[in-house]
C-alpha cells in the first residue's frame, strides 16, 4: 500500500508542477500584454490518513492565484486616449454596443486594466482586445447627469452648436498727436446710400479698419469694420447736440461698417431698437477723451451720418444734433439680416464694450502713439464645430475640443472597485468578470474614496517579472524531475515485489 501511495503521490506532484509550468508559460507569453496580471501557483496538501501513529501520503493540489491588485509598470504614449489607472480600481468595459440610448450597470459589463483605447470607425473608445470603454454622461459643467447609468463612450458624433455673438470687448489706443483735419468727407451718398468710400474725400485722419468677425444664430460669418476719424475743426455743431464743442481736439468718430460673407445677404443696423429706422450703412459713435487719455463719454448717432454730403443730411446739422450720450463705455448695436435664403429669423443685438469711463487701465485710451493699436479684443460666438481631439484629466473627465475653438466636458470615466480583486474571473481579452468571490463592483469617480487616478497618454504594462518567472521555472523543473524519480523508484520496488513470486 505504501509503495502504491508513493507512486500516486509522485503522479500528483507531476500534475501539480505541470500545472505550475502551465501558469509560468502563460505569464511569460503575456509579458508584453498591456494590463496583464500574472498568475501564481499555490500548492496545498492532499491528506488521506494522518494520525500520530499512521500517515499515508496523499500528494499535492494546486490552485491558481491571480495578482490582479498588483500594479504594473507605467509607459508613456503619444495617444491621448491611452489610459492607465494609478492605484486601486479598474476600467469598466463592454463587448456590445447599446441597442438604446441607456445601458444599465451589470449588462455585459467587464473589467480591465488594459487602457489602450482608441477612437474606432464608429467613434467609440475601444481597446486593442475589442472592448468598449463605458462611462457617465455629464452636463456642460462637467457634473454627472445620472450615476446609475453607464454607456459606451462615443465621442465623434457630437457637434458643437453655433452661438451668435452678443458681446465684443474692444479696447484700443488712438494716437493723441493726430491734428484735427480742416474737413473730411467719408461717405459717398450715391452708391450705395451712405456707404463708406475709400476713394471719396480726404483720409488724412482716418485710422483702421479694425475688422471684427461676428456670428449669427445659425453660425453664419459676418464682420464689423471699425474706422476711427478725428473730428474736423470746422464742423459746426447742430442745435441740441450733446457732443459739445467740436473744436475739442480730444474727440473722435467711430464708424462701424457691417458686411456679410454670405452671398446676397445685407445687414441693416440700428442703435436704438430694430424697426425704427434700420439702414444698410455705417453707424457712428462719438467718443470724447479726458486730458489723461481716458474715455469721458460715448455718444451714439441715431440719425444720419455726420459726414454724409447728401441732401437728406446736410453736413454739420442733422447728424451732429442726433448724438445721444450713453450711460457707460459700451453701446448696443442691433443687426437685421436681409436678402438671400440663408438667414436668421430674429434680430441680433451685439454689445460693443470699449472699457470703463474715466479709466486708463483695461480700457480704450488716447495716448501718444504713432498709430492705432488694439490692446484687448475678445468676443463670444462661434460657428458649428466638429470634435477635433479630446483631453482626459486625472478624475476621468473627458473634454471634447472642437474645431471652432470651443472645449466642453461630455463624459466621465468611473473607476470600479471590488472587495476582492483577486476573486475576479479571467476571460478572453485580458478582462475580468465579477464573481461571488470578488463581490459586486462599486463605482466612483477617479481619486474618490481612495480609488486610483486616471492618467492619459499612458499605459499600464504587464506585472510579470521575467527574471522571476525563469527562476520559478528552474525550481519547477527540478521538482518535476524529483517527482518523476519517485514514480520510477516506486515502479522498481513493485518490480522487486513481483519477482518474489518467481
Amino acid at each position: 500500500m505504501s509503495v502504491f501511495g508513493a507512486m500516486t503521490t509522485g503522479v500528483s506532484g507531476l500534475k501539480g508542477f505541470g500545472g505550475a509550468l502551465n501558469h509560468i508559460s502563460e505569464n511569460i507569453s503575456n509579458v508584453t500584454t498591456l494590463g496583464y496580471k500574472r498568475v501564481e501557483t499555490r500548492f496545498s496538501t492532499l491528506v488521506t490518513t494522518s494520525t500520530s501513529r499512521v500517515h499515508n501520503a496523499g500528494g499535492a493540489n494546486i490552485k491558481p492565484s491571480f495578482r490582479i491588485s498588483s500594479q504594473g509598470l507605467q509607459q508613456q504614449s503619444d495617444v491621448s486616449t491611452h489610459l492607465s489607472v494609478t492605484g486601486e480600481g479598474m476600467f469598466t468595459v463592454t463587448d456590445q454596443l447599446p441597442v438604446s440610448a441607456i445601458t444599465s450597470y451589470g449588462r455585459n459589463s467587464f473589467y480591465t486594466r488594459a487602457g489602450d483605447f482608441i477612437v474606432d470607425q464608429d467613434g467609440y473608445l475601444k481597446n486593442g482586445a475589442g472592448y468598449y470603454l463605458q462611462g457617465w454622461t455629464t452636463d456642460s459643467s462637467g457634473d454627472v447627469i445620472n450615476t446609475s447609468q453607464l454607456a459606451p463612450l462615443r465621442v465623434t458624433d457630437i457637434v458643437d452648436a453655433p452661438m451668435q455673438t452678443t458681446t465684443i470687448d474692444y479696447n484700443v489706443n488712438v494716437p493723441s498727436g493726430v491734428p484735427q483735419p480742416s474737413d473730411v468727407d467719408l461717405y459717398n451718398s450715391t452708391s450705395p446710400a451712405d456707404a463708406l468710400d475709400p476713394t471719396h474725400g480726404a483720409y488724412g485722419s482716418v485710422f483702421g479698419p479694425n475688422q471684427i468677425l461676428i456670428y449669427d444664430s445659425l453660425g453664419g460669418e459676418h464682420s464689423l469694420s471699425m474706422y476711427w476719424t478725428k473730428v474736423p475743426a470746422n464742423r459746426a455743431v447742430g442745435a441740441g447736440s450733446v457732443f459739445g464743442n467740436n473744436a475739442n481736439p480730444n474727440k473722435w468718430l467711430v464708424s462701424i461698417i457691417p458686411s456679410s460673407s454670405i452671398p446676397g445677404v445685407t445687414i441693416e443696423t440700428e442703435f436704438n431698437g430694430i424697426g425704427a429706422a434700420p439702414q444698410t450703412e455705417a453707424r457712428e459713435l462719438g467718443i470724447e477723451f479726458n486730458s489723461d487719455g481716458s474715455i469721458a463719454g460715448i455718444y451714439r448717432n441715431e440719425s444720419h451720418n455726420v459726414y454724409n454730403t447728401g441732401a437728406a443730411a446736410p453736413p454739420g446739422i442733422a447728424g451732429w444734433s442726433s448724438m445721444v450720450l450713453e450711460p457707460s463705455a459700451s453701446v448696443d448695436i442691433d443687426l437685421v439680416y436681409t436678402g438671400g435664403t440663408y438667414l436668421p429669423t430674429s434680430a441680433q443685438t451685439v454689445t460693443i464694450d470699449f472699457g470703463t469711463l474715466n479709466a486708463t487701465s483695461g480700457s480704450t485710451t488716447q495716448w501718444n502713439e504713432p498709430d492705432i493699436s488694439i490692446r484687448n479684443f475678445l468676443q463670444d460666438g462661434n460657428p458649428a464645430g466638429a470634435v477635433e481631439n479630446i483631453d482626459i484629466d486625472g478624475e476621468g473627465l473627458i473634454n471634447l475640443n472642437f474645431d471652432n475653438g470651443n472645449s466642453t466636458p461630455r463624459y466621465k470615466i468611473p473607476i470600479a472597485r471590488f472587495a476582492n480583486y483577486n476573486g475576479l474571473q479571467l476571460i478572453d481579452g485580458n478582462a475580468y468578470l465579477a464573481t461571488s468571490f470578488s463581490g459586486d463592483a462599486f463605482y466612483a469617480a477617479a481619486g474618490d474614496n481612495g480609488l486610483g487616478t486616471i492618467t492619459s497618454n499612458n499605459l499600464e504594462l504587464s506585472n510579470v517579472d521575467l527574471a522571476d518567472e525563469f527562476t520559478k521555472m528552474i525550481v519547477v523543473q527540478r521538482a518535476y524531475s524529483g517527482n518523476a524519480r519517485v514514480v520510477t523508484v516506486a515502479a522498481q520496488l513493485l518490480e522487486e515485489v513481483t519477482a518474489i513470486t518467481r
